[in-house]
């Protein structure tokens, strides 16, 4: 008589008995039926397609023994309170309802199958775990070559804690339709951490209700999670999708997170719905990842993830917060396509590249903040701004003057000069502020100097004749008077009243564009000022002579006071002619061609083509 020895090593008191040699598969290795390779229980063979195979017709009596044993020796064993397949080799399971002997197809206890490893097709479609489902470090890649199919088709209830950690599998794995634990409990666990599926992995329609944890997972073949729910946290830190990942129309009630994830291939987010944060921050994008018509109604963070070279990303959808700092962008085929931000669009150290924004929809955002990043190369069409008015952008839109400066550069290369113009009055805007500040710090310096200069001064009229009487006294001990400043502080100090006058001068002229059209936006206000500031010039020289009521007849003359190209005459005693010669003239005459040149100026940045 003998026994397992692993069966011995694992405590299994269930089959810790003595059997029969012919209870055994591997007498030479004192292994039971339940733990023995299965290597020489099928032959290789290949299918019309080339593809190896198993075939077991040889060891039929085998796979009905070992299914018959399970069930006596597992199974029927009500002292346990789980199902333990710890390191079992597992044949062909064709239906896990009749191979476990399973009333409704329901593991009414916990069940385990650590370690296990399934040598040839897994089957559990539609059955039910009750209890807490282990399947850490489970192998679904039958031998060598030979790869296994799992499938969990319609899998109801995974209860609790579902593990697959450490888990391989091989062939094409299905969950399609798997529900883990439901959709009423939110404190359940699925773990597929660090599994690897070497093949096609289907979890279509499958329900998570609570973590579902796909840390470092590996996907060789296509991931398919269509429809999937995740009820609870979606934790794909680290995971690695070589060929394709499908999301298409998944649904993340909570937060979906993509940390530091690799996509090699094509991922497909079409109308995936993001209802927690959608983290997907140093993310590697490799191939083709579109997220058409995708909604984020939490924060959408794609922060420091990397777009290479040939890599094709497409935004879309509805976003309420959209982080894209600091993206790196190496692609070409980076696109945010009818896209809509409604809260806030934070840029941040990002170098956008060649980034196409199409038919996107920033009106509705409260905050949108751009910084220290690069979007010259960008392609703009269609794209909503919302309030971008002097006056109103400050409340919504915080950027620098070289972001408005790129901005106005990306409209202009592509000839929508309406939106440029836009950007080039923001640009005006932020260079106003600089000046201001720049005046009221050069200011400071120059009543900081100022004051200095007057103490000094005051040192010098009240100190002299005492150090004078000290020198007198002591000699060389007196204590000398303050010394001039260092060449280097002379020279700041020069240049303070320099720089207020250089800053205070560019105030000037800057106030003057603006004040006249706007930065050559507003071809109306310069004819406004022309005849406004004509006025008040023509009454200033004939202040004493107008009949304020009565054009008569000086309305004539007023007309040539306005004449841009000439000086009106007239006559003297002796019949001579002679030029009307004023200062209101002379400088209605230079403020007029200034005006005209912004009429002009205004007039071709609203018609000019490229």
């Amino acid at each position: 008589m003998a026994v397992c020895k692993d069966c011995k090593a694992l405590e299994r008191t269930d089959l810790l008995r003595e059997l029969s040699e012919a209870h055994f598969d591997d007498v030479q290795n004192e292994l039971c039926i339940f733990h023995c390779s299965k290597d020489g229980w099928f032959d290789s063979e290949k299918d019309k397609d080339g593809k190896e195979t198993k075939n077991w017709l040889k060891s039929e009596q085998k796979i009905t023994r070992f299914w018959q044993e399970l069930r006596e020796k597992i199974m029927a064993n009500e002292e346990s309170d789980e199902y333990d397949f710890s390191y079992f080799v597992f044949p062909p399971i064709k239906n896990a309802k009749d191979d476990f002997g399973l009333t409704d197809g329901t593991f009414s206890k916990t069940i385990s199958f650590y370690g296990a490893k399934f040598d040839g097709v897994a089957n559990f479609i539609d059955a039910k775990f009750a209890g807490e489902t282990d399947f850490t470090g489970a192998q679904f890649d039958g031998v060598g070559k030979f790869a296994s199919e799992a499938s969990f088709q319609y899998a109801k209830k995974l209860a609790i804690k579902a593990r697959f950690k450490y888990a391989k599998f091989a062939g094409e794995t299905d969950f399609t339709g798997a529900q883990f634990d439901g959709v009423e409990k939110f404190d359940s666990e699925t773990n597929f951490q660090h599994a690897k599926f070497d093949s096609k992995a289907s979890f279509q329609h499958a329900q998570f209700a609570g973590e579902a944890n796909f840390s470092d997972a590996q996907f060789a073949g296509e991931a398919n999670f269509l429809d999937a729910k995740f009820y609870g946290e979606a934790n794909f830190r680290d995971a690695k999708f070589y060929i394709e990942a499908s999301f298409l129309k998944a649904e993340f009630y909570r937060e979906a997170d993509f940390w530091n994830a690799k996509f090699d291939g094509e991922e497909c987010f079409w109308s995936a719905k993001f209802y927690g944060e959608a983290d997907f921050s140093y993310a590697k994008f490799y191939g083709e990842a579109d997220f058409w018509n995708a909604k984020f109604y939490g924060e959408a963070s794609f922060y420091g993830s990397t777009l290479e070279k040939e890599s094709h990303v497409t935004l879309g959808g509805i976003a309420k917060h959209l982080d894209l700092s600091p993206t790196v962008n190496k692609s070409s085929a980076f696109k945010l396509t009818d896209l809509e931000v409604t809260d806030t669009l934070i840029i941040k150290d990002t170098n956008l590249n060649k980034a196409e924004f199409n038919n996107v929809n920033f009106s509705k955002c409260k905050k949108i903040g751009i910084q220290n990043s690069t979007l010259s190369a960008c392609i703009f069409n269609n794209i909503r701004w919302g309030d971008l008015s002097v006056g109103g952008y400050e409340q919504r839109f915080q950027a620098s003057r070289d972001i408005f400066r790129q901005l106005k550069w990306a409209n202009e290369q592509q000839g929508n000069i309406i939106e440029a113009n836009r950007f080039y009055a923001l640009e005006m805007a932020e260079y106003q502020k600089e000046l201001r500040q720049g005046i009221r710090e050069n200011f400071n310096l120059l009543i900081t100097e100022f004051q200095k200069k007057l103490s000094q001064c005051s040192y010098k009229c009240w100190k002299s004749p005492i150090a004078k009487a000290k020198h007198r006294l002591l000699g060389s001990k007196a204590p000398q008077p303050p010394q001039a400043p260092t060449s280097k502080a002379a020279e700041n100090n020069r240049n303070t009243s320099h720089g207020f006058g250089k800053n205070l001068g560019e105030f000037l002229v800057f106030y003057l564009n603006k004040a006249s059209s706007n930065f050559s936006q507003s071809w109306l206000r310069p004819i406004i000022g022309y005849f406004v500031i004509g006025f008040i010039c023509y009454c200033l020289d004939y202040r004493e002579t107008i009949q304020w009521f009565s054009w008569e007849p000086y309305n004539a003359e007023f007309w040539r006071f306005l004449n841009p190209f000439g000086f009106s005459l007239k006559m003297e005693g002796d019949n001579r002619l002679i030029s009307d010669f004023t200062a209101g003239k002379v400088f209605f005459k230079i403020i007029s061609a200034f005006l005209i040149y912004q009429f002009i100026m205004a007039l071709r940045n609203q018609t000019r083509r490229r």
